[in-house]
């Protein structure tokens, strides 16, 4: 009789310790899920402050914090997104970065950029890419920043920006051109900078500016030096043809993580370009080099 009460009590005993286990397992996860609420909270108080959209003549800005980034259903992780909203303009003028072809659609990853902001992924094999309007930068200057980490050693034309014109001058490109090659084009007129090899997934911050007085300039996470120029490159973007992102020509898809692209069609000031390295390098936590 003792044993068997031994036994009841035992059981009893070990219902209450699956139960406080569960409880506790309950408060963990819904910690840890209000820890990742305010830090991308955070994230998206710093993008709605950010100096991106105070600096003029900004023409699209396209990034993954905002609920106003992506449609509601889209904004779930590794599901498929039909459009990328532009976060730079009033909704009627919005250059939206769109894909109607579901089977070429780019994903929606949580937890990428500084293990919290959320990344658009592009993978070559499955030809993901996004159409949008550039008609606002041919025959202009330029300034583009772009947020990105690829994730494969592709090798040859792992482009993040492109399109399909084949003539010289009217085709806007920025990428990898091969493993250790960064690449700004207007197809044919090249600047180019080595970085080192694939190894792993390194976010980077791209700065690339045209003039059509002083040429081309590339910074690498920013700062104040150009880390490639030419002031010889100062023939502007005559065409772009079937603007893409993550693709360049019929063949060549990016690999990658994309976090970020924000455009001006004009040439930025050193103090305004910086403000919004700045901002990239705190949201993305990139070190300024």
């Amino acid at each position: 009789m003792k044993n068997n009460q031994r036994t009841a009590f035992s059981l009893f005993e070990l219902s209450i310790v699956i139960l406080v286990i569960a409880l506790l397992t309950t408060i963990i996860v819904s910690g840890s899920k209000l820890v990742k609420k305010s830090k991308i909270a955070n994230i998206a108080n710093l993008t709605s402050n950010s100096p991106v959209s105070q600096t003029p003549n900004l023409i699209l800005w396209y990034e993954t914090s905002l609920a106003s980034s992506f449609k509601k259903e889209e904004q779930k992780n590794d599901t498929a997104i039909s459009s990328w909203f532009d976060n730079g303009q009033q909704e009627a003028n919005r250059n939206n970065a769109t894909q109607s072809n579901s089977g070429n659609r780019p994903k929606y990853i949580e937890n990428v950029f500084n293990e919290v902001i959320p990344a658009v992924r592009f993978n070559n094999s499955d030809q993901q890419y996004f159409n949008f309007d550039g008609s606002k930068l041919i025959n202009n200057s330029y300034t583009i920043f772009i947020v990105e980490q690829r994730t494969s050693a592709a090798t040859a034309a792992n482009f993040i920006l492109g399109g399909s014109g084949n003539q010289a001058s009217e085709n806007l490109i920025f990428g990898y051109e091969n493993s250790t090659t960064i690449r700004s084009s207007h197809f044919a007129s090249d600047l180019d900078f080595t970085v080192p090899a694939y190894s792993s997934k390194i976010p980077r911050i791209h700065s690339i500016q045209f003039s059509s007085s002083n040429g081309r300039k590339y910074w690498l996470n920013g700062g104040t030096t150009p880390d490639a120029s030419n002031p010889a490159l100062t023939t502007a973007v005559s065409q772009y043809q079937n603007p893409y992102i993550g693709r360049f020509a019929s063949s060549y898809y990016f690999t990658g993580d994309i976090g970020e692209i924000i455009i001006f069609n004009r040439v930025l000031l050193t103090s305004e370009r910086q403000k919004i390295e700045f901002y990239l390098s705190k949201k993305y936590n990139i070190k300024i080099e």
